[in-house]
């Protein structure tokens, strides 16, 4: 049985192949195959294979997983941009005088990750225009196919150029699908949207905080807790239904500090030790083979001294 795979598999950077769990290739060895960035050549890893047999594609050159993937990213694609333009303060000019011409707005991390997702969605929308010959997507000062959005540009502005175009490609998703170059397009942008929200949570769900315990009852289980109400306190609690102690986030920050050295140092007492190791291992080799050259020569004079006195029996 022949089928055209899902896009995804094709080696696209960023983006994780969709397969079958527990179905193999014909030629899967049981390991992980990668490709090498620097050789360009695929490489075996230690790594065990769980299924490496391509999902088929069902719509266009898209499975039906990474077709719910891109309508879901499409779906949130204008609040989360508008988050992203939100969350920061806007550009801002620290120095208070200029020795040289030029710009040097300070422009919010947050920003620049809109800017990304924005270009992302622009190229997905104008290669479409172009492979199906149709009017290209409306541009607006507000952003730029390039650049991103104007950094002087109102949340209003963004939230309505980003939903134009949003709404552009939401109409011609199909189409979109069915060339080989759009549905790459499709799968990048998911990925880029994913980055986003790993970075940017657009909520203030409760995190964990790893790695450090709770000052009360040792356990890891403190949870860092975002404000209930406006200019309420972030405050760090522990999830231990018998400890439900609430600490300063402060404190857990020091304790992270004081973990992080104890771990740089035990690390760089290990390597000393390590390093003190191979010393005393390479001393070793070093005298066992110096001994091993004294008593060679000892046995080769002892071997000239007979040869020698030999010698002098016969002569005499």
């Amino acid at each position: 049985m022949s089928y055209i795979a899902c896009i995804s598999n094709d080696q696209i950077p960023g983006v994780r192949a969709c397969t079958i769990l527990g179905e193999h290739l014909d030629n899967c060895n049981g390991f992980v195959i990668r490709v090498d960035r620097q050789t360009g050549f695929n490489v075996q890893t230690d790594r065990v294979c769980k299924g490496c047999l391509p999902y088929p594609a069902e719509i266009g050159y898209l499975c039906g997983s990474c077709v719910e993937k891109v309508n879901a990213a499409l779906a949130g694609s204008v609040d989360l941009i508008s988050h992203l333009r939100s969350i920061e303060s806007g550009p801002r000019d620290q120095t208070p005088t200029r020795s040289a011409p030029g710009s040097r707005m300070i422009v919010p991390s947050s920003w620049l990750e809109a800017d990304a997702l924005w270009c992302a969605l622009w190229a997905l929308a104008d290669d479409y225009a172009v492979e199906w010959g149709v009017e290209r997507p409306e541009r607006d000062v507000t952003a730029s196919p390039l650049d991103g959005f104007n950094p002087e540009a109102n949340i209003e502005a963004v939230w309505f150029v980003t939903e134009m175009l949003v709404k552009y490609v939401q109409a011609s998703v199909p189409d979109v699908f069915s060339r080989v170059q759009g549905a790459i397009r499709a799968v990048q942008y998911v990925s880029a949207m994913q980055t986003a929200l790993a970075r940017y949570p657009s909520d203030d769900a409760p995190q964990k905080a790893h790695f450090v315990r709770c000052r009360a009852c040792k356990q890891m289980t403190l949870r860092r807790r975002p404000p209930l109400e406006y200019q309420d306190p972030i405050v760090v609690e522990c999830t231990n239904e018998e400890c439900g102690e609430l600490w300063d986030p402060r404190l857990v920050d020091f304790d992270l500090k004081i973990l992080r050295t104890s771990i740089v140092e035990a690390a760089a007492e290990r390597a000393r030790a390590v390093k003190e190791r191979v010393r005393a291992e390479s001393r070793a080799r070093i005298k066992a083979a110096k001994a091993v050259v004294r008593a060679a020569e000892k046995a080769a004079d002892a071997l000239a001294e007979e040869a020698s006195t030999n010698e002098e029996r016969r002569n005499a």
